[in-house]
């Protein structure tokens, strides 16, 4: 923002990029920085997209740009909307798990940009997954543009899409398992986003799959049984949101601390970035905390608590235990 306040293109890019600053070295970044004051917003706009669905990038863009944030999101989901066999990969193993194509591990993907760079190599579900990701964070931060998620997941495969393929093998991989936790993490962020809305949409039995091939799994070390019971935990309480059954998590005697401390980990970046949020109003406008949060639609930062936590919903009926 620029000292008054208001929203200002150049400032806000200077503040992404040093909150970003591997992105100054990217081409388009770098022309942009180029031009001072001179930015236009279509062009802004062109550049963030490309790296919005990298989860590095995400939140520090939500942060500096929500005044164009509406602009951004809808952009992701038109280019997106535009991929061939969005929620699948050209090339997958007998199990499926092949490939999660990690972005961290990835040469170039910010030059030429996420979509692009998934797309042209055929992995589709990996960036499908990548889009999920995103945009639970952006249900959590920005509720008010639910419309844009809800479209995206009209011409497209639900967030748990890979789950089917991993457990109709034989025998779960260990790189499957350990997927299976950012997958199973991700979907219960989306399902949280708006319960009503999402339960009926799609069809949840895999969850229920998932939980009777684990009576049956053999961990093959330490690492592997706490995501497997990590996973177990993530599936029971998906299931008891769909089914309105609060007492299942009992049922299936998932109630785990240490569970619970792991998801409450993986909300954090989100609850930071809006106690950020929160902060810079309070220093530029001073307004009453709590109201301008009401006001925009996001939820208090830290709501959450020990053995009953509520980290990312909009509705208070729905406690994660």
């Amino acid at each position: 923002m620029a000292m008054d306040g208001s929203f200002s293109l150049r400032s806000e890019m200077d503040r992404f990029l040093a909150r970003c600053p591997k992105l100054r070295s990217v081409g388009r970044f770098s022309s942009l920085l180029e031009k001072g004051h001179m930015l236009n917003e279509e062009e802004v706009v062109d550049a963030l997209v490309s790296v919005f669905l990298h989860p590095d990038y995400t939140l520090p863009m939500m942060g500096c740009f929500r005044a164009i944030a509406g602009k951004i999101v809808d952009k992701a989901v038109t280019l997106l909307s535009l991929v061939p066999n969005l929620g699948s990969n050209a090339y997958e193993d007998s199990q499926g798990d092949e490939v999660f194509m990690a972005y961290d591990k990835l040469d170039g993907v910010e030059e030429a940009g996420l979509i692009e760079f998934y797309s042209k190599r055929g992995r589709g579900l990996d960036l499908h997954e990548l889009a999920c990701f995103a945009f639970y964070r952006i249900l959590d931060l920005a509720p008010h543009l639910k419309s844009f998620v809800e479209y995206y997941y009209d011409i497209t495969a639900p967030p748990f899409a890979r789950i089917p393929k991993l457990i109709s093998s034989s025998e779960l991989s260990f790189k499957a398992v350990t997927h299976l936790v950012f997958i199973s993490q991700t979907t219960i962020g989306i399902l949280l986003g708006d319960p009503e809305l999402f339960a009926g949409r799609w069809n949840w039995s895999c969850f229920l799959d998932l939980l009777l091939q684990f009576e049956t799994l053999r961990p093959s070390n330490s690492i592997e049984m706490v995501n497997i019971s990590y996973v177990r935990w993530c599936s029971v309480q998906i299931l008891s949101i769909i089914l309105k059954l609060p007492n299942l998590t009992e049922c299936f005697g998932a109630r785990d601390a240490e569970a619970l401390l792991r998801w409450q980990e993986f909300c954090r970046d989100t609850s930071v970035e809006k106690a950020g949020w929160y902060s810079l109003e309070q220093n530029n406008r001073k307004p009453d905390g709590h109201d301008f949060l009401v006001q925009q639609g996001v939820a208090m930062p830290f709501a959450s608590e020990l053995l009953e936590i509520e980290p990312l919903k909009r509705s208070g009926r729905h406690a994660i235990r």
